[in-house]
C-alpha cells in the first residue's frame, strides 16, 4: 500500500466505472461488460483459508474457484447468455453493492490499483437467496478515451465455504 493519493476527478472516474461495471451485471448486459475488459485481463478468486494467528502463512492453499483470462471470461460471458441453462433458468435477479473504494496510482502513468467492497445479492425463484460479500484489488488502465479496461481483478471472500449454489456470476 502507498501514501500517493489521486485526483478526486480520478478517484470519481474510477468509481462510477466501478458502479456502471456492477449496473452492467445486475442487468444481464454480459457482452458490454466483457467490452470493459482488457486483452491481457487476469480474473481470479482465491480459495480463502482460515488461520490462527500463530499459524505461519508460507503454506497456502495454491487453488482458485476461478482463474480465467480473456478467452476463458469470454466462454463465461457466452456460458451466462445461453437460455435454457438449469440454474440460470429462470434467470436469478441479482444486486452488487460497490463501496470502499480506494485509488492508488501505480508506476505505470495511466494505471491504478483499486481496492473495493462488493456484496452480490441473488435471489431465484421462491426462496432461494444468497449473498456473497467480498474484497476486491483490481488494476484498472486508461483507455485514452477518458475510460478505463479492467485489466487485473483479484477477489477475496468474506466466506470460507462459499453458500451460492454456483459461481455462475461475475463480481
Amino acid at each position: 500500500m502507498t501514501d500517493a493519493t489521486v485526483a478526486f476527478e480520478t478517484w470519481f472516474a474510477v468509481q462510477q466505472f466501478l458502479f456502471r461495471e456492477a449496473r452492467l451485471l445486475d442487468e444481464d448486459r454480459y457482452d458490454d461488460w466483457h467490452a470493459l475488459i482488457a486483452q491481457d485481463i487476469h480474473y481470479r478468486m482465491p480459495v480463502r483459508r482460515s488461520r490462527y494467528k500463530r499459524e505461519r502463512r508460507t503454506h497456502e492453499i495454491d487453488t482458485d474457484h476461478f482463474n480465467d483470462d480473456f478467452g476463458s471470461l469470454r466462454l463465461r460471458v457466452e456460458r451466462l447468455k445461453r437460455p435454457g441453462v438449469p440454474s440460470m433458468d429462470p434467470p436469478p435477479r441479482t444486486c452488487r453493492i460497490v463501496s470502499n473504494v480506494e485509488v492508488e496510482p501505480t508506476a505505470t502513468p495511466g494505471e491504478y490499483r483499486v481496492h473495493s467492497t462488493v456484496q452480490l445479492t441473488r435471489n431465484r425463484l421462491y426462496d432461494e437467496d444468497e449473498i456473497l460479500t467480498a474484497r476486491r484489488v483490481d488494476l484498472l488502465r486508461s483507455d485514452g478515451d477518458g475510460g478505463f479496461r479492467l485489466a487485473r481483478r483479484e477477489i477475496h471472500t468474506t466466506q470460507n465455504v462459499i453458500r451460492l449454489r454456483n459461481l455462475n456470476c461475475l463480481l
